[in-house]
């Protein structure tokens, strides 16, 4: 122990040097984090979990379930409730939007039963595909919002997204 001692401190710089090459070398040849990373929470939980045992049965009821996505709030733009008239054009501008095939967008969709009690708000649910953090998925978002902007332009309804997605 003594020899290694007394060697280091005789050849430090060289010690030094070889240290940080290695560091170099190491990081250099080391995998992305992200290519070795896992974000699926349900790895890690043991089969007999409640949690678990939910995710199964949500992947049941819906596919989509795991996907990426985020909450589209439709409003009348003179903040009344939304007529007839409105949710209809709110039903158009969903079917327009869907109709237009949008990269990493799996479905955009609405229904009566999303209207807010007070008639004031609709909600509607984007589902994208790819991983929650790729950018190609990320982008898909501005996207949505360009699509949303333009089919309700001049229709008295606006279109915001909300949710962990947004950017």
């Amino acid at each position: 122990m003594n020899r290694l001692g007394k060697f280091i401190v005789k050849y430090r710089w060289w010690v030094l040097a070889i240290w940080l090459v290695a560091a170099v070398v190491i990081v250099g040849l080391s995998p992305k984090l992200s290519s070795v990373e896992n974000n699926n929470e349900s790895n890690f939980l043991p089969k007999n979990s409640e949690s678990y045992q939910a995710l199964n049965i949500a992947k049941k009821i819906s596919p989509y379930s795991q996907n990426a996505a985020d909450t589209i709030v439709f409003e009348n733009t003179a903040d009344s409730p939304l007529s007839s008239v409105s949710q209809q054009t709110i039903k158009q501008v969903v079917s327009a939007v869907t109709a237009e095939h949008l990269s990493h967008v799996l479905m955009v969709s609405t229904s009566a039963q999303q209207l807010s009690p007070n008639g004031k708000v609709q909600l509607g649910v984007v589902i994208y595909s790819g991983e929650q953090n790729n950018t190609a998925t990320l982008d898909a978002v501005n996207s949505v919002r360009n699509a949303l902007s333009q089919h309700t332009k001049g229709t008295g309804v606006t279109a915001n997204i909300t949710g962990i997605y947004i950017s």
